[in-house]
């Protein structure tokens, strides 16, 4: 399944990014009392502290979005930097999958 994934030292949602979204508010509207954490996370390429700040403005990205798509839920964003990979950073593939938002159930 496609995730919200972002592009090299970005933090605009890509278009594929929208339609994952959609689905997810729609979640979301079904069940307002969920609680989520917007989680953005960088790949490893740049120093911690940028790597901080994008993962940062990655997550804002989405739960603005969220919020403009009528979730009404309780939403926080977090940015995690490059500390939880989900893959390698060896590889450009890795690192591609490691530029992502994820959203978590707090409740």
């Amino acid at each position: 399944m496609p995730g919200i994934e972002f592009d090299l030292d970005k933090a605009t949602l890509r278009p594929e990014s929208t339609a994952v979204l959609e689905g997810a508010i729609s979640v979301l509207k079904r069940y307002p009392d969920l609680k989520i954490e917007v989680a953005g996370h960088t790949d490893a390429q740049g120093s911690d502290a940028y790597n901080l700040n994008l993962s940062k403005q990655r997550s804002i990205a989405v739960l603005d979005y969220l919020k403009a798509g009528g979730a009404s839920n309780d939403l926080t964003s977090r940015g995690y930097g490059e500390r939880q990979p989900v893959a390698s950073n060896a590889s450009a593939e890795g690192r591609q999958e490691n530029r992502r938002v994820v959203l978590r159930v707090l409740n």
